[in-house]
């Protein structure tokens, strides 16, 4: 019985895997990229992006606490002397 050796077929096993072409394994590629990308991107979304670090003003002696973003610099009042929940940087300044 004579043992024959088998052909190295180690570097084509992800084309293989997925039938066949380059090109089927580069879209598989770039829509896994871009399924990644969406996925960090709505958690991202979902802390609301940079983090604001609110700081109490210290000369705030009224009923309305004043809060300042240490993150982007906005400003915000509370009522209830907590600080706020959410940014305030994408709302409008208010016109008198």
């Amino acid at each position: 019985m004579k043992f024959v050796k088998a052909p190295d077929n180690s570097a084509d096993w992800p084309f293989a895997l997925f039938g066949g072409g380059t090109i089927q394994l580069v879209v598989l590629a770039v829509v896994a990229l871009f399924l990644a990308g969406l996925t960090l991107r709505l958690l991202r979304g979902r802390r609301g992006g940079t983090a604001c670090r609110w700081k109490r003003d210290p000369r705030a002696r009224d009923t309305l606490v004043r809060w300042q973003c240490a993150a982007c610099g906005v400003d915000a009042f509370t009522s209830d002397g907590r600080r706020p929940k959410e940014c305030k940087r994408h709302m409008r300044e208010a016109r008198l």
